[in-house]
């Protein structure tokens, strides 16, 4: 398991389809969050492909996806800022 060795997943946003068109990967994501935890799960938009919305569209989505799926406040936090700081060895 993840747990097991301290691996961090990356979970996109959406993922290209070509042709200006893209699928989301929130289902799936929120699927991966409940069955590794989310602390090992980094949220990321991947919101500079051309298929893709604007990264910061693609975030908002994302986080109320996530919000309004039951995952709280916090954790939606450590997911977008947390890990993040953590692997650039930066402060929260």
């Amino acid at each position: 398991m993840v747990q097991d060795y301290g691996v961090i997943l990356e979970r996109c946003f959406a993922q290209p389809l070509g042709g200006g068109k893209y699928m989301s990967n929130l289902p799936s994501n929120l699927e991966a969050i409940r069955a590794c935890g989310y602390q090992h799960v980094m949220v990321s938009t991947d919101g500079g492909q051309v298929e893709n919305p604007l990264w910061e569209e693609a975030l908002r989505q994302y986080v109320d996806y996530l919000a309004q799926n039951g995952i709280p406040e916090n954790e939606i936090r450590y997911m977008t800022r947390g890990i993040q700081a953590w692997l650039l060895d930066l402060a929260p």
